[in-house]
Order: structure tokens, then C-alpha cells, then sequence
């Protein structure tokens, strides 16, 4: 099996009851950790039982000692234990934390943990807590740190007897523990990817798995959201789900309670609808963002000027929606390339990697322009990008001008 894992083939293993001794989940989507936990917990820590069968560390702190002893204790009245480990140290980046501790001894900088503690939403070891659609889910540097502290890249920075019985644990790990551990991006925001040279991460992929939980991209929070709905015995084709994504953003513990609210308010009906969600959902600015890509791509002037005004008075700014225009033209530009070269929608959407139903949208729109045309577009973009941020020009009035000659 793979030591590397996608949260929903984490999931898939636990709903089969199978488990491996340790895993490392991390990135930045809390929902997928509740999810994950959530599901170990249902299986191997039922009520009546938690109070036996789970403990929990907080893993900035906890003494590896006293994790290695909680994972070797027996568990009773059940085939398995777990135990949780939030926001492990034990997987950061050794020469970010030398950088931090050279920080400290100068009295400069605080750590991490005293700037920004646990933040209400996130895992923070239970899987039952209580979801920024533009984070990077690979987030962080793992590599060179401006202040110079170098620490060899072969270094684990050891905790000393703490990392040393856990790194013994995990080469003999006990068949009747589940042991998690958890690395989110809150308590340091450029890192939600574990340092993968340590000695302790190499242990884990080596007798368990990593766990990306990762945000996804719109289109593969649609597929997300057609499988959930199924979960609820309704239909939900992804084009339609898409539309639900592009309402109410890509964050999955938003999209689950809004598609709650969806089939509460479909009633019986065993599908639900575009027309269902304009009803029910609430839309967010990301809505007004796609509105207005779908109206550059269908050059439909009027639309488009009023949905950017919309978007300044929701507190966009202007150079975020020319990221997106960025966005959206080289979309065309490529799908424009693919047509004129004879290439069907299938092999369009294999060469953008996206999905046939998103493929055909652009395709659409794309018959709209001429590759000249979005060529000489972008060029408009980065004049106007340029423009911005070398004169006093106001951003806002700039991409304003910029839109009435795309469209």
C-alpha cells in the first residue's frame, strides 16, 4: 500500500476498518481533519469506552516519552486504542526551528506558539471541533530562511529522550494502537507540510502513511460535493455542484452545511437543482468572482461591469480580481490553442487537467475570441498590472477600463 494518501482514501481504509499503526495528517483543510478523526474515533473509541481507549497529547508540548506509553498501553474491551497528537513538533523543519530558537536566545522573536496559539475551528485533537479559498495546499518553505541560521539539512533538531522513545515506538509499533498524529498550518502558517528528511517522518511513511488534507480546487470540491450528497441518498450531477462550489466558496465545512440545508429544503425529492440553490444557498463574494469570470468569458460588457463594482463594495481588491482576469484569459488562451489545432473537448480538458464539464464552459466561451485576441488581452492585463503598481493611478478605476476593453 502507498504511504502516501489522500484524506478520502484515508477515509475509505477506516469505513473498512482498516488501520496502520501511525499516521501523519496535514495541510490546511480543518474539515478533512475532523473527518478523518472523526471517523477513528466512531470505530475505535466509541462512547462509553473514549475514557479508555483514546488519549490525547498536544503535541507543541507533550514529551515524546509519554506518547510512546500511551501507544504501548493495551486497549480494553476493544481490538485497538487511539491516540492523537495535535500539531506535532516532531515533523517541522529542524532549520526553522534552530532559526526560532537563535530568535529567542537574542530576545527577538516570540515563538510560534506564543504569537498564535490553537484558532477555534481547527483540529485541535478531539476531531469533533467545530474552514482561505486562496491558500496554497502545498503552503511553505522547507528550504533557506533569510536570517542566515543554517542547521544541516540531514539534522533532526532532537528533542533528546522524548524523539528517541517515540523513534523507538514507531520501529516496533504496537498492531492494537492507532496512533495520529496532526501538522496544521496555524501555528505556522508557511509550513503545513511536514519536513520529510527527519529521521521521525521517514519512520512514520516507513511503518504508517501521510495524509494530504489539503483545499482543494473548485472543480475537485465539486466531485467532493457529489459524493457527500450520495452519502445523503441525493443526486447532485457535478455540474450543479459546481454551481453550489462557486455560491458559497470552496471551503468543505461551509459547502457540507450548506448542502444540509439543501436537502432539508428538497424535502423528498431525490435530486437537487441549480434552482434549488439559488433558493437555499448564501453566496459569497467568490460567487460574484465567478459570475464575473463567466461574464468576461461571454463578453457580456453591462454584467461584467456591475458584478466588479459589486465585488469593490464587498472589499475586493482590485489587483485580486486581476489575478483572476489573469486567470480566466490564459484559460482561453489555452483552450483557443487546443481548438485551432483540432483537438476535441476531451483531449482540451486532458490538456488543461480539468474535468469535461468545466472543459465545455470554457470551450464556449472561447469560441468568443480569437487566440490574437486574448493574446493581445493579456498583454492589456500586465500593461494595466505594471500601470498600478509603478504610478498613483487608482487601482480600482484602472481594472474598471481594463474590463471595458476585454469585454
Amino acid at each position: 500500500m502507498s504511504q502516501l494518501l489522500k484524506a478520502e482514501e484515508a477515509l475509505r481504509e477506516f469505513e473498512r476498518g482498516q488501520f496502520r499503526p501511525v499516521y501523519l495528517l496535514y495541510g490546511e483543510e480543518s474539515f478533512l481533519f475532523d473527518e478523518i478523526v472523526g471517523s477513528a474515533r466512531r470505530k475505535l473509541a466509541p462512547p462509553g469506552l473514549e475514557d479508555f481507549n483514546l488519549n490525547r497529547f498536544d503535541g507543541a508540548v507533550a514529551d515524546g516519552r509519554d506518547i510512546a506509553a500511551a501507544a504501548q498501553t493495551l486497549p480494553f474491551m476493544a481490538e485497538r486504542r487511539l491516540v492523537l497528537v495535535t500539531e506535532a513538533r516532531f515533523f517541522r523543519p529542524a532549520r526553522r526551528r534552530a532559526v526560532r530558537d537563535a530568535e529567542e536566545a537574542e530576545g527577538g522573536a516570540a515563538t510560534d506558539e506564543t504569537r498564535e496559539g490553537p484558532t477555534e475551528g481547527r483540529p485541535s485533537g478531539g476531531g469533533d471541533a467545530g474552514g482561505d479559498p486562496g491558500g496554497d495546499p502545498g503552503g511553505g518553505d522547507a528550504g533557506g530562511d533569510p536570517s542566515g541560521v543554517e542547521l544541516p539539512a540531514e539534522s533532526d533538531g532532537d528533542d533528546g529522550a522524548g524523539e528517541s522513545a517515540l523513534l523507538a515506538y514507531l520501529a516496533d509499533p504496537s498492531p492494537s494502537t492507532c496512533l495520529i498524529f496532526t501538522l496544521t498550518s496555524d501555528r505556522e502558517r508557511r509550513l503545513p507540510e511536514p519536513d520529510r528528511r527527519r529521521k521521525m517522518t521517514k519512520a512514520v511513511e516507513k511503518v504508517g502513511a501521510l495524509v494530504q488534507c489539503a483545499r482543494l480546487k473548485d472543480w475537485q470540491a465539486a466531485r467532493w460535493a457529489v459524493e457527500r450528497a450520495g452519502r445523503f441518498g441525493r443526486r447532485l450531477d457535478q455540474e450543479t455542484a459546481l454551481e453550489l462550489v462557486h455560491t458559497v466558496g470552496e471551503d468543505l465545512r461551509t459547502i457540507a452545511s450548506e448542502l444540509q440545508k439543501l436537502i432539508l429544503y428538497v424535502g423528498r425529492a431525490e435530486s437537487i437543482t441549480v434552482q434549488d440553490i439559488a433558493a437555499v444557498a448564501s453566496p459569497t463574494a467568490e460567487r460574484r468572482v465567478w459570475d464575473l469570470l463567466d461574464a468576461l468569458g461571454y463578453r457580456r460588457r453591462g454584467e461584467a461591469l456591475e458584478l466588479l463594482r459589486s465585488l469593490y463594495r464587498q472589499g475586493v481588491h482590485p489587483l485580486a480580481v486581476m489575478g483572476l482576469l489573469t486567470m480566466q484569459l490564459r484559460r482561453l488562451l489555452r483552450v483557443r490553442a487546443l481548438m485551432d489545432a483540432g483537438k476535441d473537448q476531451a483531449a482540451v480538458a486532458a490538456g488543461l487537467g480539468l474535468p469535461p464539464f468545466l472543459t465545455a464552459r470554457l470551450i464556449e466561451q472561447a469560441r468568443g475570441f480569437t487566440s490574437v485576441e486574448l493574446t493581445a488581452a493579456l498583454t492589456r492585463v500586465f500593461e494595466t498590472d505594471l500601470m498600478i503598481k509603478t504610478t498613483e493611478v487608482d487601482p480600482a478605476m484602472a481594472v474598471e477600463l481594463l474590463l471595458l476593453q476585454l469585454v
